[in-house]
């Protein structure tokens, strides 16, 4: 059987811990925060018109291929949306 344990985390610890996470998120640019999922999502957005350009050509095989470009594109966009967390980033730079 498994036990969790609740780490405990005094008042003070956990004050210094988000001060040391909101300098850390205070000293990133506009870039780092919200440029690069931008760009990541404008990317996938353009291989999402790309696969519809195959897909309205005359024939079968590009209509397959189009569907298939299609469908990865909404994926990329649908299930991971614009959400990018930089757990590890944070904690290299709070560690």
């Amino acid at each position: 059987m498994l036990f969790c344990m609740e780490p405990q985390l005094s008042k003070e610890s956990f004050r210094t811990l988000c001060d040391k996470v909101n300098s850390v998120v205070k000293s990133k640019s506009w870039w780092q925060k919200f440029g690069v999922d931008w760009g990541v999502a404008g990317l996938r957005f353009l291989v999402f018109l790309l696969g519809y350009g195959i897909f309205v050509q005359v024939g079968v095989g590009y209509r397959i291929i189009g569907m298939i470009i299609m469908s990865y594109g909404l994926y990329a966009l649908c299930l991971t949306g614009f959400i990018r967390v930089d757990i590890m980033d944070i904690a290299r730079d709070i560690g």
